[in-house]
C-alpha cells in the first residue's frame, strides 16, 4: 500500500519542514532540528537542510516512512469485532499497517459489532464536516432486523422518532430490500441506527455501513484498506463545502 502513493509524478512542491510539521512531527523549528541531526532522509539520502519535496518523494523520519502530503485520507472496510477507538485493545487501527496510522482520526465511528465503511484522515476540518449534522452528510447502512418493518414503522422513521434521552432522530430514508433494510441518516448520534429501530420495536441483528456522502464502499474486502484517490477526496470535500 505504501507503493500506491508513489505512482504518478507531480509538480506540487512543499518545504520539507512544513510537510513534516503538518504531519505532526513537531513545530517547524523542532522539525528543523530533526533534519540537522540527520534523522530525515529523502529518496534514501540523509538531508541536513530544508529542501522542497513532492508527494512522489520517499521520505523517512528516524526510520519511519512518510509521504509528504498536507493530509492523508484512508478508507477501511472494518470487520465486526474491531473498535473504532485507537486506544482499545481490539482497535481497527491494528489493520492499518503504516507508520502514520496513529495520526489518523475516524470520521464517524462504528460500533464494535458493526462492519463496513470507515473514513480516516489527518484533516480535522474534513472530519468535523463529515460528522457534524449541520452538513447533512448522508450515511447509508444495510441492516438485518429481528422482524420485518410494517408501513406504520416506516412512516414513523421517515418522520423522525424519539430515541430516548430526550432526543429525537431526524427524518431518515428507509427502504426494504430482499432480506435486509437500507436506512439513510444525516446525523451521528450515539447508537443512532440501533435506537431508531428500537423506537419502532425492532432489534438490529447485523449492520453494515456502505456509503458516506458520495463515497460508496465497493472494492475492499473485510479488513482491507487503501488511501483515497485525489478525485475521491475532491468529491467528498465538495459534499461538505470544502474546495
Amino acid at each position: 500500500k505504501e507503493g500506491d502513493g508513489m505512482k504518478g509524478k507531480t509538480s506540487r512542491k512543499v518545504r520539507l519542514d512544513k510537510a513534516l510539521a503538518l504531519a505532526g512531527y513537531g513545530t517547524r523549528r523542532q522539525v528543523k532540528e530533526l533534519i540537522k541531526e540527520g534523522l530525515v532522509s529523502v529518496n534514501g539520502e540523509i538531508v541536513k537542510r530544508v529542501i522542497d519535496v513532492t508527494p512522489d518523494d520517499f521520505i523517512e523520519v528516524d526510520g519511519e516512512v512518510f509521504h509528504p502530503r498536507h493530509n492523508i485520507y484512508v478508507v477501511l472496510n472494518k470487520p465486526a469485532g474491531y473498535s473504532s477507538n485507537a486506544k482499545e485493545y481490539n482497535s481497527c487501527y491494528q489493520l492499518l499497517d503504516v507508520p502514520y496510522a496513529s495520526r489518523l482520526k475516524v470520521a464517524g465511528r462504528l460500533d464494535v459489532d458493526v462492519e463496513g465503511l470507515l473514513l480516516l484522515s489527518t484533516d480535522n476540518e474534513f472530519i468535523h464536516r463529515i460528522t457534524h449534522p449541520r452538513w447533512k452528510v448522508e450515511k447509508e447502512y444495510w441492516v438485518v432486523l429481528d422482524k420485518p418493518l410494517d408501513e406504520r414503522a416506516v412512516r414513523r422513521i421517515e418522520r423522525g422518532v424519539y430515541i430516548g434521552g430526550g432526543e429525537r432522530a431526524r427524518p431518515a430514508k428507509v427502504f426494504e430490500e430482499d432480506g435486509f433494510v437500507r436506512i439513510v441518516v444525516t446525523e451521528g448520534k450515539y447508537h443512532l441506527v440501533k435506537r431508531i429501530f428500537l423506537a419502532v420495536e425492532r432489534r438490529v441483528l447485523k449492520m453494515k455501513r456502505v456509503r458516506i456522502g458520495s463515497f460508496r464502499l465497493t472494492d475492499l474486502e473485510l479488513g482491507e484498506w487503501r488511501e483515497l484517490t485525489d478525485d475521491e477526496i475532491t468529491i467528498l470535500k465538495s459534499d461538505v463545502g470544502l474546495s
